[in-house]
């Protein structure tokens, strides 16, 4: 007995309509608020204080004054016990060279404790027993009078990159900065 085959039917092929996916919150689009323009504050300058003093120039002054006043002091105790006007000279002039670079005063003068304020590296750090830093700073100071062309240098110095720099600061690369 043969078998007959029926015949597949075909399939048929129904225009359906696509298939929406379902609206989710993230497909709908939300009314959005009008745009509200910024203003953009004054740009700055950047400020450098790779060479800039940080300290006003009057606590400056009153810190080298004070200093002044004690290196005179030891160096009239001096002259006064040796009666020498050379080894009174060379006190007075060893005070004002060492003077920021002594280890007992953590890096600062004693005039520059009482105004607080501190002569550092331009990296930051303290002249506390960096004694070559602390002379090539103030060499020029340790030179009668011409403590007197230092002040006028470092006046005439205002507004530009190097304000409020003596000459030794810019010599030894150092700033003064405050330590409140």
């Amino acid at each position: 007995m043969t078998e007959k085959k029926k015949p597949t039917p075909k399939p048929t092929i129904r225009n359906t309509p696509p298939v929406k996916p379902p609206v989710t919150s993230a497909d709908r689009e939300e009314p959005k608020a009008p745009e509200v323009k910024k203003e953009e504050p004054p740009a700055l300058e950047p400020i450098s204080t790779s060479g800039a003093v940080e300290v006003d120039l009057v606590k400056r002054f009153l810190g080298a004054f004070i200093d002044g006043l004690i290196a005179l002091t030891v160096a009239a105790i001096v002259g006064a016990v040796t009666g020498s006007s050379l080894l009174q000279y060379l006190t007075w002039a060893l005070v004002i060279l060492i003077r920021d670079s002594l280890p007992v005063l953590e890096g600062q003068s004693i005039g520059k404790k009482v105004m607080k304020t501190k002569a550092v590296k331009e990296d930051g750090s303290s002249l506390s027993g960096d004694w070559i830093t602390g002379v090539t700073r103030n060499i020029l100071l340790a030179i009668p009078l011409v403590g007197l062309a230092e002040c006028f240098v470092i006046l005439t110095r205002s507004g530009n990159a190097t304000a409020g720099l003596r000459l030794g600061d810019e010599w030894a690369k150092t700033k003064v900065i405050s330590v409140d």
